[in-house]
């Protein structure tokens, strides 16, 4: 009787071993995987930081401000200070190799780079979405401007923004154009002289530039596919 009774208990125990061995190797195997992903991930955003600011004006004077990259194999948000007085800025880098660097530089050399930078920053924020990191201190938001661009990608917004230009120049109607980019109107005196455009002489001149938009994109994936991850050549596309 004591025998099978010492038997049972080296059972019990030696059962016991096995699945304290296999949930070791379980918890561990986690552990270990979820440490390999941070690391993935911090080093991601570390190529994500870097391909920013070599895209800034002066990357001498650049600096990353706050950057974060919740799946290392899509993106990377975050804000960057490119100094020289053009301030904060938002920014997005898709990991399609190379990194796609979607980065607004303000500009007030003509209207057109100007309204061309504010599209980018809100292109920027909607790449990002919920995972863009805190607003930081020092960032200058224009809603007048912001929000109108910001309705463009609602679902069932308008196909046109109208917004202010600075120095109360007058008003250009922004769209969304096909491949990436954004169509810009003349300036114009009034809100509705830019409406008035883009309903007419707009929507024209806004399928010239879908259809070079989508051939541009046609394009750039018939290169991609000739060009695999790896392939020097690829960047070229």
């Amino acid at each position: 009787m004591a025998g099978r009774e010492i038997g049972a208990v080296r059972y019990k125990v030696a059962a016991l071993a096995v699945v304290l061995a296999v949930i070791g190797w379980f918890v561990g195997g986690n552990w270990l995987t979820a440490r390999s992903e941070r690391q993935a991930g911090l080093e991601w955003a570390a190529e994500a930081g870097a391909a920013v600011v070599a895209r800034a004006p002066d990357p001498q004077i650049a600096r990353v401000v706050s950057i974060q990259s919740w799946d290392s194999k899509t993106k990377a948000c975050g804000w960057i200070d490119l100094g020289a007085g053009l301030g904060i800025v938002p920014f997005a880098v898709l990991n399609i190799s190379p990194p796609y660097v979607v980065l607004p530089v303000p500009s007030n050399d003509s209207t057109e780079a100007w309204a061309h930078a504010v599209f980018t920053k809100e292109l920027a924020l909607r790449h990002c979405f919920l995972d863009q990191p805190p607003t930081p201190a020092g960032y200058i938001e224009t809603p007048l401007v912001d929000d109108p661009l910001k309705a463009l990608w609602s679902e069932g917004g308008p196909d046109w923004a109208i917004i202010p230009v600075p120095r109360d120049a007058g008003y250009v109607a922004v769209a969304r154009r096909r491949g990436g980019g954004a169509i810009i109107s003349p300036v114009m005196e009034t809100v509705a002289q830019a409406e008035a455009w883009s309903l007419g002489e707009g929507r024209a001149y806004a399928e010239a530039e879908n259809a070079k938009g989508r051939a541009h994109m046609a394009a750039f994936d018939a290169c991609l596919a000739r060009h695999p991850r790896g392939d020097p050549e690829r960047e070229r596309c």
